[in-house]
């Protein structure tokens, strides 16, 4: 089997949910347009229908990333993908320094967010 790795964590790019450019841009720390943010989409459904095990990850970041909301969203982006890493948040290297007193999400946190993600039928393998 093929293999593409989409790593989506921070300070690349982490991972937020496809249908909310503005979110995503903000995540990104640069504007995402609705049209890069189809391509984005794009490209994971072409590695998929070509049978590339595709997986995603995504660097939870309190007050962006950590709500329900957020994670249900982007289960359902990303259903057909093989893998799921969810991410512990970091704020002691991060590009741009207003992250730096964003504060690291418990381990707790990250549980409850992977069981919600299953629940809303995440990829195969969520980590």
């Amino acid at each position: 089997m093929k293999s593409f790795r989409c790593s989506t964590s921070w300070p690349s790019i982490s991972r937020p949910p496809l249908t909310d450019p503005i979110l995503y841009g903000r995540v990104i720390g640069r504007l995402a347009s609705v049209e890069l943010v189809q391509k984005i989409t794009e490209s994971f459904r072409m590695a998929i229908s070509m049978g590339i095990e595709v997986e995603a990850r995504t660097t939870i970041i309190p007050g962006l990333t950590d709500s329900e909301r957020v994670i249900q969203e982007i289960a359902m982006d990303l259903r057909g993908v093989d893998r799921w890493r969810l991410q512990q948040f970091n704020n002691k290297k991060t590009l741009d320094p207003c992250f730096r007193k964003t504060p690291i999400p418990s381990r707790r946190k990250l549980i409850e967010l992977a069981r919600l993600a299953k629940r809303e039928g995440s990829p195969k393998s969520l980590f």
